[in-house]
């Protein structure tokens, strides 16, 4: 017999083997060792209380892994991953487990629901647009391997792991886009990962920066002030923090797929496009 409950009774370690288990045959190559798990929870915002399992027994046998924060003034849930273990799965256990969260989040004031679906995951774009979930903007995830990127730096390039420059109000204005969830200030700041900025100054100003998760070869962000761009500042700074990298593999995650101009950078760069996602969100206010 199947029950829904929350995660707070779900040790982490538990949920990494479900995890695993449930993304082992992916359409796309999930990486995630221990670690890496951790700081994607971390990075996401992790409730416990507003996340879900589907149990048998004591046994969960598949998972809705929700982060918490407020965005544009809302309480509001993202989706870090849906999940269910090959054993399990065509038994609605997932449209079992979206219902009994409906339900709890509504009753925890959460107003607003985010995701990601693959756009060539049908049968995933499907239940969410059958449970309310509309498309808010494409999104394009871009890799590359390190070898053969890495070009001189000729910009003095500052690096730190103190985030909070990003609490410059000016930063905003520097994105052609809204970062998503998961590249966002909040999880720049999170403390997750082993996240370094590098930071491009032209008159004691920042013209431009770059965030990247070292360990993962993960970009956050990667932004220059308007009336500085065309100078080389976004080569620079892509170049600096690909030094950076410990990791073999690169990629930016979710880059909007309208913006000709960050999308045409990564290409002329060594990038390729990998997969592309449809952000969506369900009001539950």
């Amino acid at each position: 017999m199947i029950c829904y409950r929350t995660l707070e009774s779900v040790d982490t370690k538990v949920l990494h083997r479900v995890f695993t288990l449930a993304f082992s045959d992916y359409s796309v190559q999930v990486d995630m060792p221990m670690d890496k798990f951790m700081s994607l929870l971390k990075r996401n915002g992790f409730a416990p209380a507003l996340s879900a399992a589907a149990f048998s027994g004591d046994i969960p046998a598949g998972f809705i892994i929700n982060g918490f924060r407020i965005r544009d003034g809302k309480k509001t849930i993202y989706d870090s991953g849906t999940g269910v273990i090959p054993a399990y799965r065509h038994q609605g256990l997932t449209t079992g487990m979206f219902a009994f969260l409906s339900e709890h989040l509504k009753a925890s004031g959460v107003q607003q629901y985010l995701l990601e679906v693959i756009q060539s995951n049908l049968p995933a774009y499907g239940l969410y647009s059958k449970l309310g979930f509309g498309v808010l903007r494409e999104l394009s995830c871009y890799r590359a391997g390190k070898a053969g990127l890495v070009l001189p730096v000729k910009q003095d390039v500052e690096f730190t792991a103190d985030m909070r420059f990003l609490e410059d109000a000016k930063i905003p204005s520097f994105w052609d886009f809204r970062p998503s969830w998961q590249n966002s200030v909040d999880s720049a700041k999170s403390g997750a990962g082993d996240c370094i900025a590098a930071i491009i100054r032209l008159s004691g100003e920042i013209a431009g920066y770059g965030i990247i998760d070292q360990t993962t070869g993960s970009f956050y962000q990667l932004a220059v002030e308007k009336q500085h761009r065309g100078k080389g500042i976004g080569a620079g700074l892509l170049n600096a923090l690909i030094q950076k990298s410990k990791s073999d593999k690169l990629s930016f995650l979710n880059v909007y797929s309208g913006c000709d101009s960050m999308c045409g950078f990564l290409e002329k760069h060594g990038f390729r496009l990998e997969v592309k996602q449809y952000e969506m969100i369900r009001k539950l206010d």
